[in-house]
Formats: structure tokens, sequence, C-alpha cells
């Protein structure tokens, strides 16, 4: 017994762990050329498939900005690390995309694939958060320091879908994964850190100035800062609680997708 808990399976539930290992043509073809299950089937695969192509827009459009500013300044971090994002979900959206077509990668590639974006992601996020804060304390290496130890756990998620993971499908979420039930509380603990520490971090410099200086520019700083975390974490718990109390049920990729 793996120490981080294994994933109880009904026999429903472990028929899709078994339909994990195909790509959407060929779950469509397990059909048997039953029309009314071919449409049921079709269900859950046609709104990842909306979800996704969403997701691809959005982000063409951050890398089309990440690359302007970029050009306006090469050295900037931020938006290098807005660029790494963007490509990861883009590089994701494409390999889903194409598991609807003959000879596409299943659904088993599909979230492991997602799972090394996702990290991926929270990093580029965290650096980002850590740059400011970094700055904003006069280039602190001991904040420097602490931010990377905070950042190392983060393959740790990676690690759990690969071992413990399933990946599923099933007509109502199409595509997505069975895991221990610690995973969701897990991740949010890991990521909620992260923005947590760096974000306030940085405000707290902010509002140490707005109150020195009272500057509206300050003010202003300061509330954006803490709406943007306070936006992160929301959005962290609301797919923590979906996944946890399966909302609906085998739904965690598409819960993955909305927070990313």
């Amino acid at each position: 017994m793996w120490w981080f808990g294994d994933v109880s399976y009904s026999a429903e539930t472990a028929h899709a762990v078994r339909m994990g290992q195909f790509n959407a043509v060929q779950y469509l073809e397990e059909a048997g050329g039953n029309v009314a299950e071919l449409r049921t089937r079709m269900r859950g695969i046609a709104i990842q498939l909306v979800i996704t192509t969403s997701i691809l827009y959005l982000f063409v459009r951050n890398a089309w900005h990440a690359v302007r500013m970029l050009c306006a300044r090469h050295t900037l971090i931020p938006a290098w690390c807005c660029l790494v994002q963007s490509l990861m979900g883009i590089s994701f959206a494409c390999l889903f995309l194409s598991s609807v077509l003959p000879g596409g990668p299943s659904c088993h590639t599909s979230i492991r694939y997602a799972s090394l974006c996702l990290m991926v992601s929270v990093l580029a996020v965290s650096t980002t958060l850590l740059h400011k804060a970094y700055l904003a304390h006069q280039r602190s290496r001991l904040l420097l320091a602490a931010g990377v130890v905070l950042m190392l756990p983060q393959p740790l998620p990676v690690y759990i879908v690969w071992r413990a993971g399933h990946a599923t499908m099933d007509p109502e979420s199409g595509c997505s994964v069975a895991l221990p039930a610690c995973f969701p509380w897990l991740k949010f603990g890991l990521d909620a850190a992260l923005i947590v520490a760096f974000s306030a971090a940085f405000i707290t410099v902010v509002y140490r100035h707005y109150r020195l200086f009272g500057s509206e520019a300050w003010r202003r700083l300061a509330e954006d800062g803490t709406r943007t975390m306070c936006l992160i974490i929301l959005s962290n718990a609301i797919c923590l609680l979906a996944s946890t109390f399966h909302f609906p049920e085998n739904a965690a990729m598409s819960w993955w997708l909305a927070d990313w």
C-alpha cells in the first residue's frame, strides 16, 4: 500500500480507469455502433473540447502580450514567466485537442502531461510573485533563499499523479483522473503557501510605504496586490472543494483546467 493512500474503485470507476488508456476516438469506438451510447460518451468529451479551446485562446492571447512586453524589455522576469506559463498552456491544449484524432495521445498521456504543465505554471506564477517581493525588500537574499525552499516541494503533486493517479474516461467528465483523497488538500496547501507567502511579503512593504508617504500610487498598488492574492486563493479553494467532494463525479481534470 503506497503511503499516500490507494484509490478505492467501484465497478463503474474501474471500467472508467480501463477506458483511461484510450484516446477519444478509441473510447467512442468502444460504444460498438450503439448510437445512444455514442452520444452519451460524447457528452463529457465535447464539454472538455470547448473548455480546452477556450483555454487555448486565452493562452495564445497571453503569449502575444508577453512577447510584446519582452520586445520592449527583454530582461523583464515577469514577462518571461508569463510567456513560459502561456507556452505550457498552449502545448497542453494542442496535445489534448489532438486526442480526438486517430492515433492521438491517450487520456493517460494527457493527464501526465497536464500535471507537468501545471507544475511549471505554478512555478512561473510563484517566481513572478517572488521577484516582486525580492525587489520590494531591497533584493533580500534571505527572502530569495526562503522562496526557493518553498518552491522545492512543487514536483510532489506530479509524483503523486504519476505514481498513484489513474486516468479515467467516462461519459460525464470525459478524460479525468482518480487520485488519493489527500491530493486536493496537498496541492492546495503547497500552492496557497507560495501565493500567500510571496504576496504578503510584497504587500507588507507596499502598505508600509503607503503609511509613510501617503501616495495614491502606493495605495492602489497595495489594493491590487491584495485583490490578486485573494482571487488566486479563492480560485484554488473552489477547485479544492469541488475536487474533494467530487462535484461532479470524476471531474478533477476539468477543475484543474479551470484553476489553471
